[in-house]
């Protein structure tokens, strides 16, 4: 039986989700946080506007501080995130252009079970310029906005619509139902 848009998307969605936790599991961080960046980009362009055709920076903002940050307590804002999301998915450094022309502090990501994130915070000089991250933080915070970004679409008709008709674009090229 053919799967819905709307399931096909919560599978992709589950899909990276389960993914992020398997690298994690592994021990593969770099890896996982690219992919956790890439998540956060292929949902933000799901929530564009109809009227374009392309997803952008501020889509990618507009998720971020609509659904990510409320509540997260990170230290990091929107711009932040895009910056080491550009850095890495791009050059795979935390050096992007938007932290180098000082428009973005650089995140500095930690991994693993132990919370450091307080005392890596007080070690950065220059607290204008960089910040300090927890990834399960992150993770977390991306998992929470994450349902209720799925909350809101499904209760909106109109979100769900705008949200359905851009996943089904994107996702129509790897279809697992269709015959090759």
């Amino acid at each position: 039986m053919l799967k819905s848009d709307e399931e096909r998307l919560i599978e992709a969605v589950n899909e990276l989700l389960n993914a992020i936790r398997e690298l994690l599991g592994s021990q593969s961080y770099v890896p996982a946080m690219i992919l956790l960046y890439c998540a956060i980009d292929f949902v933000a362009s799901l929530d564009r506007p109809d009227s374009t055709k392309d997803a952008t920076r501020q889509d990618f903002i507009n998720w971020v501080e609509k659904y990510l940050l409320p509540g997260s307590n990170l230290k990091c804002n929107a711009i932040d995130l895009y910056a080491a999301r550009c850095g890495w998915v791009h050059s795979y450094t935390a050096k992007a252009r938007l932290v180098r022309e000082q428009r973005a502090k650089e995140i500095e990501l930690q991994f693993g079970a132990f919370d450091n994130e307080d005392k890596m915070q007080n070690a950065i000089k220059d607290k204008n310029r960089a910040v300090a991250v927890h990834f399960t933080k992150l993770f977390n915070a991306f998992s929470v906005g994450l349902d209720k970004w799925l909350e809101e679409f499904s209760k909106n008709h109109l979100h769900k619509q705008r949200v359905i008709t851009h996943s089904a674009i994107l996702m129509h090229s790897i279809s697992r139902e269709r015959p090759i």
